[in-house]
C-alpha cells in the first residue's frame, strides 16, 4: 500500500511539468476516497469525545492479522 501511494507521488511529479487541468481533475477524483479516509482518521485521532464508527474509522487502531 505505501509502494502504490509513493508510485501515485512520482506519477503526478512527472505530470506536473504538462500542467493538464484533465489529469490532475480525474487522479483528485480517484483520491477522493483516500481523502475521505484520511479526515475520518484524523478525526478519529484528534477527538476528545467518542465518535461513531464509520467505514473508514471502524478497523482503525485494531489489531488484527499481519499481512504478509
Amino acid at each position: 500500500l505505501k509502494q502504490k501511494v509513493k508510485d501515485i507521488g512520482q506519477l503526478l511529479d512527472s505530470q506536473q511539468r504538462f500542467c493538464n487541468k484533465g489529469f490532475l481533475q480525474i487522479a483528485t477524483d480517484a483520491l477522493s476516497g483516500a481523502e475521505e479516509m484520511l479526515r475520518a482518521c484524523k478525526a478519529h485521532e484528534n477527538s476528545t469525545t467518542p465518535l461513531q464508527p464509520n467505514k473508514y474509522t471502524i478497523h482503525y487502531n485494531k489489531r488484527g492479522e499481519h499481512l504478509a
